[in-house]
């Protein structure tokens, strides 16, 4: 996080701004993961009003290189104080599709937006796409179950284990 030094005003606005500031709405769907998440121009059209009110805009640069797209995310208030995120990047799979790569933008403005302001819009995968690379969860070993032929076997004779040499 880079910010302007003392940033004292910007702190106490954005005091203002979290006690009035809500979840976005997961409005929009996610067809590859079936998952809901709220798109980024109604997050956008949520806090702007917000941090506007308490002197604060945002703003966010884009960059990239080598097949990468990053954002960082700046909030800036009228007293000239400033926070800036550390860039957010993801590596594109498709380094010559420009719509793959404003997909990437918008995914990481999204992303990087919400973190900075503390608010979280997505549901809650349980850090399943991070840790396995699916929203579906582990598959559960089945648990054994009992019949009537197990409760009524005989038990069977257990061989002592022994160990030969080698």
């Amino acid at each position: 996080m880079i910010t302007s030094g003392i940033i004292n005003e910007l702190v106490a606005d954005l005091i203002k701004v979290e006690a009035e500031i809500e979840n976005p709405l997961n409005t929009s769907s996610n067809p590859f993961f079936h998952s809901k998440y709220a798109p980024l121009n109604e997050i956008l059209a949520m806090v702007r009003p917000l941090l506007a009110k308490h002197n604060i805009t945002v703003t966010q640069n884009v960059g990239g290189s080598e097949g990468k797209v990053s954002v960082s995310t700046i909030l800036m208030h009228k007293s000239g104080q400033y926070i800036e995120s550390e860039p957010l990047t993801l590596e594109l799979a498709e380094k010559t599709n420009p719509q793959k790569a404003g997909s990437a933008i918008t995914y990481l403005r999204r992303y990087s937006l919400t973190a900075i302001l503390g608010v979280f819009s997505e549901d809650d995968d349980d850090g399943n796409v991070a840790a396995h690379g699916s929203m579906k969860p582990k598959a559960e070993k089945p648990k054994p179950t009992m019949d009537k032929e197990m409760l009524t076997a005989p038990p069977q004779e257990k061989k002592p284990f022994v160990r030969r040499p080698a």
